[in-house]
């Protein structure tokens, strides 16, 4: 766990310096996570028409947490649009670990999905509460409290240790 709490701090540092602006990993952004969004509305259209069935389970994995991002600002945009796609109680998205040092702070503390580690850069509540935050500045709806009941209720994060 010494080297978790050293990658924490390499990230933290990362972001509080002011030589250089940190670039994120993969596609973690805002731009990225609106993308993922388009295609949660795309396949809740879908559902909607008929043309897919409805959905209880999203699986997928998590590496810098930008497509789940968008998963769950998506549903919850879906939700609040009114479509009867992915409104049932007991959808889920699932998303599976692929680092080590994330899957161990998810293990020990449920890094990407607690609020108190929300202002860790490429954790999901970070990066869901960030994009919220951009889609209300450009006048669009605010779901950042939906948002957050949603990755409590609706988001498990798998981090297995094998």
């Amino acid at each position: 766990s010494t080297g978790f709490f050293r990658f924490l701090g390499a990230i933290q540092g990362a972001f509080t310096q002011r030589d250089f602006v940190p670039l994120m990993l993969g596609g973690n952004c805002v731009a990225g996570v609106f993308g993922q969004v388009g295609g949660i509305l795309e396949l809740a259209e879908q559902i909607e028409r008929g043309d897919s069935p409805d959905i209880e389970r999203i699986y997928l994995p998590i590496g810098s947490g930008c497509t789940i991002s968008g998963l769950v600002l998506g549903t919850v945009l879906v939700r609040h649009l009114g479509l009867k796609a992915l409104s049932n109680s007991d959808f889920k998205i699932v998303g599976c670990n692929v680092h080590d040092g994330f899957a161990t702070g998810d293990r020990l503390f449920g890094l990407h999905t607690n609020p108190l580690f929300g202002f860790i850069p490429l954790t999901i509540t970070h990066t869901v509460v960030g994009a919220c935050r951009t889609l209300k500045q450009l006048g669009g709806p605010d779901l950042e409290c939906e948002c957050r009941k949603f990755l409590r209720a609706s988001v498990e994060v798998r981090a297995d240790a094998d």
